[in-house]
């Protein structure tokens, strides 16, 4: 077998030098990157160069070779930025990058060698101090599929474990029947957009209308298309880039929402919900519409609530109806964990609810449109 680590002396070393040229050991790493080691002239010297040679030349050949590159952590982002974060959606890309540099600022790294297991954990106690631990698995998230990659591309040995913060379970607000009717009936006090043909009052209650008997979440339904609304069949294709499932699906639409389109296509644009005036306006004018309505302390901490809660109160208000795979087909859930936690929610305020007391005289009222 020929050795895959070799001893010899440079004949211009030879020239000059004489007997006290030195020896040197070359080799060719798996990355096919050619490296040397030199030792003195001596003989003890050669024999030095021997062993480590023949040292070299076994872990090659058995696969236990460790490469000791120096990679700095700024060629490692360059290469993962190019190859990895250029090619997500803008949102996600932006998270990423300021998830690894918080990272960076945190534990000023240099070098990918510093890498490991302690480095982790003190990076995690210090972004910690200054971060909710819902932010702090955000980032530790994105940290850990970066180290990913930089593992198969040899940036580092191994990737370090990372543990994620244990959260507090909250209670998340959802938006229910009541409140859904007295935001519909407040959509006449909204003033934007402007639409030909279309008025205000018809655009939001469309849209929050679509919201609550969809699920989907407010930025798949900002981006959705006529191209991909069938009135006739009664579906929308949600394309795989537009869900965090990443695969296209073809979802049914209820009556009440063709009927709810149908008049915003005499507007004549390529969105089915164009908007224009940029984020603040719409949450401006949703929490408008809210004041009006008399909902607007019944989101999170007593706060409006948002267009995430209209997604949260159609999975509540279908647990019941729908088997766990229908709702998350519905609610494009990428995780049938993730839809399970809002069958739990449902059946849990169920349960609570039959276990309140009511006086023998009080009979059902309308319900009020307060979170109870």
């Amino acid at each position: 077998m020929r050795k895959k680590a070799w001893v010899h002396q440079k004949k211009r070393d030879i020239e000059k030098h004489g007997k006290d040229a030195p020896w040197i050991v070359d080799w060719i790493e798996p990355n096919g990157k050619r490296k040397s080691k030199v030792f003195g002239p001596g003989k003890d010297d050669k024999k030095r160069a021997d062993a480590f040679a023949m040292k070299t030349h076994v872990d090659l050949v058995s696969g236990n070779y460790e490469t000791n590159r120096k990679e700095k952590w700024s060629q490692f982002m360059e290469k993962y930025r190019e190859l990895v974060l250029n090619g997500l959606s803008s949102s996600n890309k932006e998270a990423a990058e300021l998830a690894l540099k918080h990272f960076k600022t945190f534990t000023g790294i240099v070098n990918m060698n510093q890498i490991g297991d302690e480095f982790v954990d003190r990076y995690t106690l210090k972004i910690s101090e200054r971060y909710s631990a819902a932010t702090v698995n955000k980032c530790l998230r994105y940290l850990k599929s970066a180290l990913r990659k930089a593992y198969r591309w040899e940036f580092i040995k191994r990737v370090p474990e990372i543990k994620m913060l244990r959260l507090e379970e909250k209670e998340k607000t959802y938006a229910n029947d009541a409140q859904f009717k007295a935001m519909y009936n407040a959509c006449n006090m909204a003033h934007l957009p402007n639409l030909p043909n279309v008025t205000p009052e018809q655009y939001w209650r469309a849209l929050i209308t679509f919201a609550y008997l969809t699920g989907w979440r407010i930025s798949q339904i900002q981006s959705l298309t006529w191209d991909n609304i069938d009135l006739e069949d009664g579906t929308a294709f949600a394309p795989a880039a537009t869900t965090k499932g990443k695969r296209d699906e073809r979802i049914p639409l209820h009556g009440a929402v063709i009927q709810h389109l149908r008049p915003l296509q005499a507007a004549e644009t390529h969105e089915v919900f164009p908007w224009v005036s940029g984020k603040r306006h719409l949450y401006t004018i949703f929490q408008a519409i809210q004041d009006k309505a008399g909902t607007s302390k019944c989101g999170k901490n007593g706060g409006y609530l948002g267009f995430h809660d209209l997604r949260r109160g159609y999975a509540t208000a279908n647990a019941e109806n729908m088997d766990l795979f229908e709702l998350q087909k519905m609610m494009q859930h990428r995780s049938l964990e993730t839809t399970q936690g809002y069958v739990n929610m449902a059946a849990k305020l169920k349960n609570a609810a039959s276990k309140v007391h009511v006086p023998d005289f009080l009979t059902a009222d309308e319900p009020s449109t307060s979170q109870q």
